[in-house]
């Protein structure tokens, strides 16, 4: 099963790998994306745990990647807090902006652009579990790592140059400094959006996931939802 999922993520990551950084102004990002490639989505795993696909990462039965801000506030409520920062991609010279709706057990990145529009009228680009709420794929903040033994827990990667390029993007691209510095140990699920999922929610981003467990004192400490491609 799992080397179907790696055909067939290659085949989209080769077809309809989305970037990011620099799109609006006609650009590409590519210092990640040619570091990212299906052969690591089983470097860190090698079981059926890694595989994962969008309907595991919907929140009481509604998607919240792609989600407009009013869809997020019909599903969750109002956020407690919204927290804004801005990024200068790679081979960018302008910032990109951003905002984090964020709640007791979530918090929802927003893609506000090179312009920074509103929060408004943006769409979730990616989410972090922070609490025991929500899970992905049966994994959920608190659990402990010695319970989940078909998952290889490693130090995190100090950069995109080895066999874990997938776990350093997931983390770092699009990202302040040092965002996730206090942690030093995790692990990555790969997963894609099928093609039923595609038709079923519209998708038009990255069809390929990337989910990586932070570990703090022996337990899942945060899940990190991006793409191994890009954000």
């Amino acid at each position: 099963m799992l080397k179907k999922v790696m055909a067939l993520t290659l085949g989209l990551l080769l077809i309809t790998g989305v970037m990011i950084g620099c799109q609006t102004k006609g650009k590409t990002n590519e210092s990640f994306q040619n570091k990212a490639s299906t052969e690591t989505l089983s470097t860190t795993n090698d079981k059926k745990t890694n595989d994962f696909t969008l309907k595991d990462t919907l929140i009481n039965g509604k998607p919240i990647l792609q989600a407009n801000y009013k869809d997020i506030i019909s599903n969750l409520g109002d956020p407690k807090e919204i927290k804004h920062y801005k990024v200068t991609p790679p081979a960018c010279s302008e910032p990109q902006y951003f905002a984090v709706a964020v709640y007791d057990d979530i918090e929802i990145d927003f893609d506000l652009g090179f312009d920074n529009k509103k929060i408004e009228d943006s769409n979730a680009l990616r989410y972090v579990i922070t609490g025991s709420k929500y899970s992905i794929n049966g994994v959920k903040v608190g659990d402990n790592i010695a319970d989940l033994k078909e998952m290889k827990f490693k130090s995190l990667p100090k950069n995109a140059d080895n066999q874990d390029a997938n776990i350093y993007i997931v983390l770092h691209q699009l990202r302040p400094d040092n965002y996730f510095s206090e942690y030093s140990e995790g692990t990555y699920m790969g997963g894609i959006i099928t093609e039923d999922e595609i038709k079923s929610y519209n998708w038009n981003m990255s069809t390929c996931m990337g989910c990586v467990l932070l570990v703090k004192d022996g337990k899942i400490n945060k899940i990190v939802l991006g793409y191994p491609t890009a954000a």
